[in-house]
């Protein structure tokens, strides 16, 4: 197989992607976006019945705030977006009253909504400064919800000379995971010249909205799953690079 350039544009850890090098691609991470926790207004956790909880990032920012970390001793009911976002609310020793078998927001209320768990109880959701209001509109309807934005995510805004020439040899597959990582790649480089692949629909809705088609969607939300697929696409030759 030829060897082919893979550029991930998401924030944080890659190992994920190692099965990708495995298999004779060489990674390349330029984040086109930072997360940073934002200070959050102390409160005592017993103010609400549930958490809801829909990324790593929200989990991360919300248990490591400090005036969080001092009360752990107390007993916190938390809702889960999909598994990712429950096996990072392990690693604080919380586990979680419901996870959501979809990865989506719509499909989370949904459910919610099904078991009745919610029903006449105080929630904080739990999201960053660029999540929609979808899921907090949604639960309106089911419980009495408030929102709090526990990170904020900044989209890069400089052209890199490195990534630009990768991108210019028109040899390269570049990974989306969010629709903000897809902005700010698409401010300062030649999409046409790359191979797109996106982990989602919320993210291939936004990129089609931009007038361009992913070659890959992932069926489930995971940078594992991800690789697995980018592999099997490639194994087929349904294209030539």
């Amino acid at each position: 197989m030829k060897v082919r350039d893979i550029i991930l544009t998401n924030s944080g850890d890659t190992s994920s992607f190692n099965s990708l090098i495995d298999s004779g691609f060489v990674l390349h991470h330029y984040p086109m976006i930072e997360i940073f926790h934002q200070e959050l207004r102390p409160f005592s956790l017993d103010q609400y019945d549930f958490y809801v909880f829909t990324s790593k990032n929200g989990v991360d920012s919300f248990f490591n705030a400090p005036f969080i970390k001092v009360q752990y001793e107390k007993k916190i009911s938390t809702i889960c977006l999909g598994e990712k976002t429950a096996k990072k609310i392990r690693e604080f020793g919380v586990v979680p009253s419901f996870i959501s078998t979809s990865n989506y927001s719509k499909d989370l209320s949904k459910e919610l909504l099904k078991i009745d768990l919610l029903k006449n109880k105080k929630v904080l959701l739990v999201q960053g400064n660029l999540a929609s209001d979808l899921l907090y509109n949604n639960l309106k309807n089911i419980c009495n919800v408030e929102r709090v934005n526990s990170y904020s995510t900044l989209i890069q805004e400089n052209l890199n000379n490195d990534l630009n020439s990768l991108i210019e040899n028109m040899n390269s597959i570049s990974i989306f995971s969010s629709p903000s990582s897809f902005e700010g790649f698409e401010k300062f480089y030649d999409i046409s010249k790359t191979n797109i692949v996106s982990i989602g629909k919320t993210t291939t809705n936004y990129i089609k909205s931009k007038g361009f088609n992913p070659i890959i969607t992932s069926k489930n939300q995971s940078f594992e799953s991800l690789s697995k697929e980018i592999i099997n696409y490639f194994n087929l030759d349904i294209i030539n690079i």
